[in-house]
This record gives C-alpha cells, structure tokens and sequence, in this order.
C-alpha cells in the first residue's frame, strides 16, 4: 500500500509536473509566437524604412543631378554673357580708338587751320603795320608842309601886319 501510495503520489506528482510542463511549454509557445510577430512587424518596419531610405536617396541623387544641371545651366549663362560683354568692351574699344583716331585727325586739321589763320593774320598785320607806317610817314609829311603853311601865313600875317602898322603912322 505505501508502494500504491508512494506510486500514486509519484503519478500525481508527474501529472502536475506535466501539467505544469505543458503549461510552460503553452507559455513557451505564446511567448515564441509574440516575439516572431514583433520580429516579423520588425522585419516589415525594416522593410519599409530601406524602402523610404531609398525613395529619399533617390529623390536626394535627383535633386542633386538638376541643382548641378541648373548649376552647369547657370554657369554656361554666365560665360555666355561675359563673352557678351566681352564683345561689347572690344568693340567699345574700337570704336574709341575710331574716335580718338578722328579726334586727334580734327584737332590737327584745326591747328593747321590756326597756323594758317595765324600766318594770315601775320601777314594781315605786316600789311595793316605797313600801312600804318605810310600813313604815319604821310601824316608827318603833312604836319611839316602845314607846319611850313602856318609859317609862310605867320609871316604873310606878320608882314601885312607889319603893312598896316606902317600905314597907319
């Protein structure tokens, strides 16, 4: 009877253990379905975070290929309008060296024209002196043949002054 006891305390004993067996191996098993449910929702969130690290460096390597498109873009612009006025500066250059070359072509036919204005007017003066200096000599003529008129009347005054005094007495 101990032995019946003992064997049936023992199978108590190993049913509550398998029991208790089961039980943990039911928990095992919930606990293995949870953590491959949050690895699996981990594996889907993974997933679809490289997805959208990928959109992102896509749209990231499109962003930079047209910014340097535009930037390629902007700088052949900028070396088409610096050539521009390159050509502008060149040909305004030109076009004062044009006028500097009429320029200075002007003022050396205008000083031509005040030399021979000058030596005009050189020889205007020579001609204007000349005759000044014949006028002077006829003035100096005509001062002395008065001067001797004045004289000759002074006398002839004199004399017929001279006259009627001796006529009077």
């Amino acid at each position: 009877q101990d032995l019946k006891r003992r064997l049936a305390e023992m199978r108590g004993t190993c049913a509550s253990e398998a029991k208790a067996c089961e039980h943990r191996d039911e928990r095992t098993r919930v606990e293995i379905e949870e953590i491959r449910e949050a690895l699996q929702l981990e594996v889907i969130d993974r997933t679809g975070s490289e997805v959208r690290a990928e959109r992102a460096l896509r749209d990231f390597r499109s962003a930079v290929s047209e910014a340097n498109e535009a930037t390629d873009a902007d700088i052949l612009g900028l070396r088409r309008h610096v050539a521009e006025l390159r050509e502008l500066l060149a040909k305004e250059q030109r076009e004062r060296m044009g006028a500097d070359v009429d320029l200075a072509g002007s003022v050396r036919t205008l000083c031509s024209r005040v030399d021979r204005a000058r030596n005009g007017w050189t020889a205007d003066d020579a001609e204007l002196l000349g005759k000044i200096e014949d006028l002077s000599v006829s003035l100096e003529a005509e001062r002395r043949e008065r001067s001797q008129a004045v004289s000759e009347l002074a006398l002839q005054l004199s004399a017929a002054v001279e006259g009627l005094g001796e006529e009077q007495t």
